[in-house]
């Protein structure tokens, strides 16, 4: 299983605070409308989910690692 580049580390981060922060406001009510905010917590989620389960089959486009022969040098 290949690690999570920064994007995707920031993106799944991401889609886990707004799907918290919509049961949250749901649960204070401060945001009203039941269905909508389980249509968009429960998308995040399913989002988050799919992006995870990317990763473990090593699928993710954007974290595929280039061989050491072809990578390009490092700075110091």
């Amino acid at each position: 299983m290949q690690q999570m580049g920064s994007a995707c580390c920031k993106m799944s981060g991401l889609m886990l605070l707004i799907s918290g922060l919509s049961f949250l406001t749901y649960g204070l009510n401060i945001w009203k409308d039941g269905m909508l905010v389980h249509l968009v917590g429960g998308l995040f989620l399913t989002l988050y989910a799919l992006g995870s389960m990317m990763h473990a089959m090593d699928m993710c486009p954007s974290c595929q690692v280039m061989p050491e022969s072809k990578a390009p040098a490092k700075k110091k």
